[in-house]
């Protein structure tokens, strides 16, 4: 984990308690001693955080190091880093959560980029970075609050990998679910639920558009993603 990656996450807490209204760019300056044009430039931006800044505005947010952090990279051990030669690419984050309860969210937030090593996106075409709403259909893949990287290229949306998981609009929300493709049927397969088609949803895709159903593919959520192995 670099520290670069630590302070891009933090200027993305402030710019969305800034965008809804929690904190202001004057009130900020005022409370952490930061001149407000550099808090504006640091949000649109143009500046880095220093060390120093960046502490002042974690104070002032309540909020520490560790919630920089997501859940699977606070679980697993600190292991030797080859953080020296991995080359970071920012991709465009989606503006809303990704799950039961809330619409999917079709756009991104201007301006704003979230870090992804490289190798991670070689190969897909229109990545995007979601945030997952808590689901317990999928409970053991993920938590509230993880990052999904998404790709969102028609090729792959239309051409589905049996196991494979994929972001949805369905019923008017955004799930995420492993999916097997049956005829003119999409079946939805919960975390855990290979082996349960009993418990499956399923969409008709008779009157459906496949790609106004299935809105991207998922690649990695902490780590890469592979296919659910499903009998055919």
């Amino acid at each position: 984990m670099l520290f670069s990656i630590l302070q891009i996450r933090l200027v993305t807490i402030l710019q969305e308690r800034v965008r809804c209204g929690e904190v202001t760019e004057r009130g900020l300056a005022r409370q952490t001693g930061i001149s407000q044009p550099h808090i504006h430039h640091v949000l649109k931006g143009a500046k880095a955080l220093s060390p120093r800044s960046a502490d002042r505005i974690l104070r002032h947010l309540g909020i520490t190091i560790f919630d920089l952090f997501e859940s699977h990279e606070l679980d697993r051990p600190v292991l030797p880093s080859a953080a020296g030669s991995t080359i970071f690419r920012g991709v465009p984050v989606l503006d809303g959560l990704l799950g039961p309860g809330h619409p999917f969210p079709s756009h991104v937030v201007r301006g704003e980029m979230y870090p992804i090593d490289e190798a991670e996106i070689v190969g897909l075409e229109s990545p995007v970075v979601g945030s997952l709403a808590a689901d317990p259909q999928m409970k053991g893949l993920f938590d509230a609050g993880s990052r999904v990287l998404l790709d969102r290229s028609g090729a792959r949306r239309a051409h589905l990998v049996t196991g494979g998981i994929y972001a949805l609009n369905w019923r008017g929300q955004g799930l995420l679910r492993y999916v097997k493709r049956e005829g003119w049927k999409l079946k939805l397969i919960p975390a855990g639920g290979a082996e349960d088609s009993a418990s499956w949803d399923s969409i008709s895709l008779s009157d459906k558009n496949i790609l106004d159903v299935v809105q991207a593919e998922a690649i990695w959520i902490g780590r890469r993603l592979e296919p659910l192995p499903i009998a055919e």
